[in-house]
């Protein structure tokens, strides 16, 4: 489920939402550079709070890097961090 952020009927950033149970994952904010400083990625996280509520989600989670300025963005917001997570990967080849 995704939700479209608009300013004068242009499209401006997009944020994607996946209910599971009681979690919904927030992922793949995106703003346009020129929405940059406006509250663009803040309305759109803000808005999948709601989304989640209305869905029947007790929180939302999300992942970021913690070398860039996301942490601080979503600590602003109310997200705090509740571990360290470990990520796989493995070459598509055989």
């Amino acid at each position: 489920r995704g939700l479209l952020g608009r300013a004068s009927g242009a499209p401006v950033g997009g944020v994607g939402l996946c209910p599971h149970g009681p979690v919904g994952y927030l992922h793949a904010l995106y703003r346009r550079a020129s929405a940059r400083r406006r509250g663009v990625g803040s309305s759109l996280v803000w808005a999948v709070g709601e989304r989640a509520r209305a869905l029947g989600c007790e929180r939302v989670t999300l992942q970021c890097t913690r070398d860039s300025f996301l942490p601080g963005f979503y600590r602003a917001l109310g997200f705090r961090t509740v571990g360290e997570m470990w990520i796989w990967m493995k070459s598509a080849k055989r």
